[in-house]
């Protein structure tokens, strides 16, 4: 697993817009297609603008080398449930809760996907924890 500080200096620097870093992440990973933390920042942006198909397919492997990276696992879950993939979206959040139970986003999102399964019990009850 390589990382490269490259998508953070992007994306932090303010230099670019979200189309102009997705160039400059697609560019990194075309010289090097094993640097994680670009595929990593490439699936963030991607869910950001809406492109929830191709966020997963670069989230997807992201989060299974690096399981305890909650901001992955919740872009992923969002672009899961985006697309209807709510029992994934589900084990996603909950596997990010586990990384990190102070993730307020996380748990919202996994009340969310609740509810959207019609299970209004669960997400009530996450929805108390919450506040």
């Amino acid at each position: 697993m390589q990382r490269s500080a490259q998508p953070r200096a992007a994306e932090e620097s303010g230099r670019c817009d979200s189309g102009e870093a997705v160039e400059a992440l697609e560019s990194a990973l075309e010289r090097d297609p094993q640097l994680v933390d670009v595929r990593a920042e490439l699936g963030k942006l991607y869910t950001r603008q809406g492109r929830h198909a191709d966020a997963i397919s670069m989230l997807a492997p992201v989060a299974r080398q690096m399981p305890s990276d909650a901001g992955v696992l919740v872009h992923l879950a969002t672009s899961q449930r985006a697309l209807g993939l709510l029992r994934e979206a589900v084990a996603s959040v909950q596997q990010a809760i586990e990384a990190d139970p102070r993730r307020r986003k996380a748990k919202r999102l996994l009340a969310d996907l609740y509810a959207d399964l019609g299970d209004h019990e669960t997400a009530a009850k996450i929805y108390e924890d919450i506040v």
